[in-house]
């Protein structure tokens, strides 16, 4: 079984698609870190700062530039029904949404 899967291991390039997934995943838990820090100033002091909304706007930046890097939904049927289940758990009013100016 060992030589089968060492003769198949550079075909299935496993070691690349393990570090693709490894620095997006490392770059997620980074944006959710500072954005947690954000979520946690806002809810606080009631009202985005300047600094807290420009620091959103990098992360979304960065965000942005991981998607090439990502897999493509193939299931959007799936993806709608996870949204469901999230909308259900976290409606909109349990967010804060600051005033419109």
């Amino acid at each position: 079984m060992a030589i089968i899967i060492g003769i198949a291991r550079p075909y299935l390039k496993l070691e690349d698609e393990y570090e693709r997934l490894s620095s997006i995943q490392g770059a997620y838990s980074a944006i959710a870190y500072v954005m947690s820090d954000i979520v946690t100033k806002v809810k606080t002091e009631q009202d985005v700062a300047d600094d807290s909304y420009a620091v959103y706007s990098s992360l979304r930046q960065v965000r942005g530039s991981l998607q090439p890097n990502e897999d493509t939904p193939s299931d959007s049927k799936l993806i709608e029904e996870m949204q469901t289940i999230v909308n259900r758990r976290y409606p909109t009013t349990f967010f804060y949404y600051p005033d419109e100016p």
